[in-house]
């Protein structure tokens, strides 16, 4: 019994001794220390865009037109920085040849636009008037052009030029000055009056044309994509308008009216026109 009552007395010891033990470690554990709280802050840095390069074509325009025999009328502008860069007789009023186009082919695709005509009717000129619309301005069909003014009536599309701020235009008389084509060219290239869609067919119509039509402002501005209608009236005026997209992005009117000048005169300024805005 001694025995027996021993062995019980040495087996409680050695549990309570392994119970203190345990109960130790776990006391003296020691945990890591929090990871401090990271404050995100937001990033306010406000990237500001550099403003676009500013070119001052006058004295370019000065000099050409100093070498030149005949009557000009030019314009040009910064359709970035919403500002005439050089100009010369742009109010001076020309006989418009072709460039009166323009005016029509806009209106007529408005009126459609707008419900005013059926595109689909074909009209005398053996074209739809959708295509009549085209024909005008890709090939100078006259007739279509005579046939869509005739339609949309000449005071209504007068009052949309007055509009636009054109007071040298007259269809009755079929002229027009630099400041208004380049008036009216600005409204186009900023327009939301006419549908993405039916600008984009007046501005195809503009851009892929026979050559014999992009002789001008296209030739000297050869690398940039140019949207444009000329207007001749035999020798005597020689005329191109453009809304011309450079290498580098910017776009700008381009308006040049001329009596006595010739096509030539109007590549050599737009060639060096070109190098000046990408200088």
């Amino acid at each position: 019994m001694v025995q027996i009552a021993t062995r019980i007395l040495l087996s409680v010891t050695v549990l309570s001794f392994m119970l203190a033990f345990l109960s130790g470690c776990e006391t003296h554990t020691e945990l890591p220390p929090p990871v401090p709280a990271v404050e995100v802050v937001p990033d306010t840095t406000v990237v500001v865009e550099p403003p676009p390069k500013m070119h001052d074509l006058q004295p370019l325009i000065d000099q050409w037109v100093a070498t030149q025999k005949g009557l000009a009328g030019v314009m040009v502008y910064d359709l970035q920085n919403q500002k005439c860069i050089g100009r010369h007789n742009a109010d001076t009023s020309f006989f418009s040849a072709s460039i009166y186009k323009l005016f029509v082919a806009y209106g007529g695709y408005l009126a459609i636009q707008n419900g005013g005509i059926e595109g689909e009717h074909t009209s005398h000129s053996g074209h739809t008037r959708e295509e009549c619309l085209d024909a005008m301005i890709r090939s100078s069909e006259s007739l279509c052009a005579q046939t869509i003014l005739s339609r949309l009536g000449k005071d209504v599309v007068s009052d949309k030029l007055l509009k636009y701020g054109m007071t040298h235009t007259s269809l009755n008389a079929l002229t027009t000055s630099a400041q208004d084509v380049m008036l009216f060219l600005k409204h186009v290239f900023e327009t939301e009056e006419l549908s993405d869609v039916n600008k984009q067919k007046l501005l195809d119509s503009m851009k892929d044309q026979p050559l014999r039509y992009r002789s001008g402002l296209p030739r000297g501005f050869a690398n940039a994509t140019v949207y444009n209608k000329v207007g001749w009236n035999e020798n005597k005026e020689w005329h191109d308008a453009a809304i011309v997209t450079l290498e580098n992005g910017e776009s700008y009117v381009v308006v040049v009216l001329t009596q006595g000048v010739g096509g030539r005169r109007v590549i050599e300024l737009a060639r060096r026109m070109s190098q000046e805005l990408l200088s």
